[in-house]
């Protein structure tokens, strides 16, 4: 697992580090899956580390919704931990 502290400049090495290690990829974040840093992951993972995956990797992302201001929708529109471990274990075929 990393954390990206910085956007710019992005990790590129820590993450083809990660993908050349696990050799899976499950990118997690709370913004739309269009406009977030996880689609320039996902694009650094496919262009860069393509053939270390033994998957395909996988996002878990807001729903595709501009994010609500009120507390309740907001909750509703971004991932839960319950969300990330499902993705996870259905990586893994489970």
């Amino acid at each position: 697992m990393i954390d990206l502290y910085t956007l710019n400049p992005l990790d590129r090495a820590g993450i083809a580090a990660s993908v050349s290690k696990t050799h899976r990829a499950l990118i997690a974040e709370e913004a739309e899956p269009a406009v977030g840093v996880g689609s320039e992951v996902m694009a650094i993972i496919n262009e860069e580390c393509f053939y270390e995956l033994d998957a395909p990797p996988v996002r878990v992302s807001a729903v595709n919704v501009p994010i609500p201001y009120n507390h309740t929708l907001e909750k509703a529109a971004i991932p839960t931990a319950q969300d990330v471990v499902k993705a996870a274990l259905e990586m893994f075929g489970k």
